[in-house]
């Protein structure tokens, strides 16, 4: 599944929230202490689908974390088990890449910013990462 067609998934139902896409494909959903490297991790037991977020994030970067591990969630499900660490969100890994790009567009409708770079200051990422996720939509005012 590509971002765009996990988007539209995500949405097809009226999810608003990436909450509200973690009850429609009912994916469950943990806080844990994972440490000072883990961000949060995917996991995948016979059907089940379970995302862990790291409860030592601050309230904006456990949003991104969420729907990045969501966007795992939905594309990666034939993986059992990953890892987002502070680092792989700058990794240039597909997968990783994929569920980046899946969390900066789907929070991007979800809220009102009024540039890419205030998005990037909420959410606390490097300004360049946030420009990658949006690829060739930068110059369109509608984003999926």
């Amino acid at each position: 599944m590509t971002v765009e067609d996990a988007l539209k998934k995500a949405r097809k139902y009226g999810a608003k929230t990436i909450d509200d896409v973690i009850s429609d494909y009912q994916i469950m959903d943990h806080y844990l202490d994972l440490g000072t490297d883990l961000c949060g991790v995917f996991n995948k037991i016979g059907s089940c689908k379970q995302i862990g977020i790291n409860t030592r994030l601050s309230p904006r970067k456990q949003e991104f974390v969420k729907a990045h591990e969501v966007g795992h969630a939905m594309m990666h499900s034939h993986i059992k088990q990953l890892h987002c660490t502070k680092y792989s969100i700058f990794s240039s890994d597909k997968m990783e890449f994929e569920a980046n790009k899946f969390a900066v567009l789907f929070l991007w409708k979800q809220n009102d910013y009024y540039s890419l770079n205030h998005f990037a200051q909420y959410h606390e990422l490097e300004l360049s990462i946030v420009k990658d996720m949006f690829g060739g939509r930068l110059g369109k005012t509608r984003v999926l």
